[in-house]
């Protein structure tokens, strides 16, 4: 009896191993398999802009109306260009956002983007450049865009009033004061917030607020 009884231990032992490296097999092969799809749906295997549902030329609220998006089509290329029109409340909220079906496309429009901007460029990266925006009449504005993936992330890191400053000469005085941007908080959900800091801020973060906004505005 007792070596019966051994053999049926040993015999429900390796029924359970068994059972057990299955079921470690199939959830590994579960995670993996879902990460390749994100993976392909993050590159080029899932158009995020075209399945969008929302007509060319139209616009809508996200849920909550915390996200504007339009549907728009650059001679063939349909992306869409999302912003935050209210309270402000995080760094993305201040950011603007072109979401393409596939990094191919980000990359064509960060070139015209590049090039049409070229003159006014401050400063640049591999994958980054800030400009000068031109045509501002009452500001000086420093605009920031960054390519992540099929995403390019824009928004406005410094902002000066022209009319922060004065001017003043007669025969005996002169003066002079160059614009301050006026900075309270390095809080984003502050009165003033201190638009310098959001170019660190996308430096340090850009693949998380890639995925942010993919996931706000495509559930992805």
């Amino acid at each position: 009896m007792g070596q019966k009884s051994r053999k049926k231990v040993c015999i429900l032992l390796v029924i359970g191993i068994v059972i057990s490296a299955a079921a470690m097999i199939w959830g590994t092969l579960t995670v993996l398999t879902f990460l390749a799809y994100k993976a392909e749906k993050s590159q080029t295997g899932y158009k995020y802009a075209s399945k969008y549902d929302l007509p060319i030329g139209g616009d809508g609220y996200t849920e909550g109306r915390k996200w504007h998006v339009y549907k728009r089509d650059a001679h063939g290329v349909i992306y869409l260009y999302v912003y935050s029109p209210g309270v402000k409340e995080t760094e993305t909220d201040y950011m603007n956002f072109e979401i393409f079906d596939s990094s191919k496309d980000a990359k064509k429009n960060y070139e015209k983007k590049y090039k049409q901007y070229r003159e006014s460029i401050i400063d640049e990266g591999m994958n980054w450049f800030r400009y000068d925006v031109p045509g501002v009449c009452d500001a000086f504005i420093e605009d920031m865009v960054y390519l992540e993936g099929n995403v390019i992330i824009s928004a406005d890191v410094s902002i000066t009033s022209a009319w922060s400053g004065y001017y003043y000469e007669d025969e005996t005085d002169t003066t002079t004061t160059i614009p301050t941007e006026t900075v309270d908080t390095t809080d984003p959900a502050g009165g003033h917030y201190n638009r310098n800091n959001l170019a660190p801020y996308i430096f340090a973060h850009a693949p998380e607020i890639r995925e942010f906004i993919l996931e706000e505005i495509c559930g992805n």
